[in-house]
């Protein structure tokens, strides 16, 4: 089943043992709204669609919903437009990627008065399904005080064209990603952990199925001995890019030939979303349905 330009993949996963009643979730990530791409504001059209047509119990949005280039207007009318709409089919949890990086917190409330639950390093419960659901703010977005955001967004056009300043980018990522496995460097972009130590010290969700929104698939590592969530959401690395096989080629945080590109890893702990855009060769966008049981 697809939509025009789409895979729509569909994963089973267990639930908690003594829990009854079946969910149906849908995960997005990695649109990357904005005016200047046209294409992406057609790709949500049809992802609305689908969604409604899925009717699912919740969205999860895994980051990057807008695109934080900072040429371009973080936050994009049609975004407010897409997210009231969605929110009006389902609930919506937005947990927050790296593109969010320079979003202001007073468009971070707007998106809130929509209707949409934004997980800034926290989380909810939602006592009807027996469902909890955490978010784990991008590192490259904590790492910014407010002031630093509002600044940068006054700084306006980048100082290289879209073109070259994307391959800088990616080049420095790269470079950045094989220091660091070299020197064993910690980033100063790290994500802060303290939504993960208060869930993992309550007591009373153990009947509870708990979902974790992160959009790095590399903070996994960092997390995958908490004992608090069952599953991991993510997406950022669009698939490895370029798709070689079942193979990525690259994808940030992670360098060349990055494990964590597409599906699910760890025993079905963690589900990596290729994205729903598409922005280079060979990895087509997705939109996943998960099935608990």
């Amino acid at each position: 089943m697809s939509v025009v330009g789409f895979d729509i993949n569909n994963y089973e996963i267990k639930n908690k043992p003594n829990v009854s009643n079946d969910i149906r979730f849908v995960l997005i990530s990695d649109l990357h709204l904005t005016e200047k791409r046209k294409e992406s504001l057609l790709n949500a059209e049809n992802i609305l669609e689908e969604i409604t047509a899925i009717n699912p119990d919740f969205v999860c949005i895994a980051g990057d919903l807008v695109d934080g280039n900072r040429e371009c207007k973080t936050v994009p009318d049609y975004t407010y437009s897409f997210l009231e709409r969605l929110a009006k089919v389902t609930s919506v949890f937005y947990g927050i990627g790296n593109h969010e990086d320079v979003v202001l917190k007073s468009e971070f409330e707007k998106i809130k008065s929509l209707g949409v639950i934004v997980l800034d390093n926290e989380k909810i419960r939602i006592d009807s399904l027996k469902v909890e659901i955490a978010g784990l703010t991008s590192g490259l977005r904590t790492m910014f005080s407010e002031e630093e955001r509002e600044n940068l967004r006054k700084k306006g056009k980048a100082k290289y064209s879209n073109v070259a300043h994307r391959l800088y980018c990616y080049f420095r990522m790269m470079l950045g990603s094989l220091l660091n496995k070299i020197t064993g460097r910690i980033p100063k972009s790290m994500p802060k952990l303290e939504v993960l130590e208060r869930w993992e010290e309550e007591k009373d969700n153990a009947s509870y199925f708990k979902i974790l929104i992160s959009h790095h698939p590399e903070y996994y590592k960092l997390v995958k001995n908490y004992r608090c969530f069952d599953l991991m959401l993510s997406g950022h690395a669009h698939g490895g890019q370029i798709r070689i096989g079942k193979r990525g080629l690259y994808a940030p945080g992670q360098g060349l030939f990055p494990k964590l590109v597409k599906g699910l890893y760890y025993n079905s702990r963690l589900l990596v979303s290729a994205g729903a855009i598409f922005l280079l060769f060979i990895n087509k966008p997705e939109i996943i349905t998960v099935s608990l049981k």
